[in-house]
């Protein structure tokens, strides 16, 4: 079976369980993700991102701002591979941990949130891909 890459980054897609991308640095180049980002909003890949954007009463502009913060301000985690579903295109992704504090009105207090990220660029070169955004466990 071939496996379709509609990543920028275009290696070559794990053939069993082990989704990492050996790298020391992100794949998606910081200031191309942010000039996208400039004009476009980012699209979610996965029902699951959609439900976890729902959950933190996000839209796509706040993905946009948060993607943004993590990639000035967040830590850059690891790359991996990544898929919409089962038999979907593979996505070479880089994943981002942001730390931020929040004020959370039900508590009327500030919290630290510590979101996970995970995105790449679109083959096209026009959009960014989105697979994860969530409160870390």
């Amino acid at each position: 079976m071939v496996s379709k890459v509609l990543s920028k980054y275009g290696g070559t897609p794990p053939s069993g369980d082990n989704r990492k991308i050996k790298t020391l640095a992100p794949i998606n180049p910081k200031d191309e993700v942010l000039s996208i980002l400039k004009k476009s909003l980012p699209k979610t890949m996965t029902r699951k991102s959609i439900v976890d954007l729902q959950h933190l009463s996000f839209d796509l502009e706040d993905l946009k701002g948060l993607i943004k913060e993590a990639l000035e301000k967040g830590k850059y985690r690891d790359s991996e591979w990544c898929q919409s579903k089962s038999e979907s295109p593979w996505f070479a992704c880089d994943s981002y941990e942001l730390k931020k504090n929040e004020y959370v009105d039900a508590a009327q207090k500030e919290f630290e949130m510590n979101y996970f990220l995970k995105f790449c660029i679109h083959k096209s070169g026009d959009i960014v891909c989105t697979f994860s955004c969530h409160l870390s466990n």
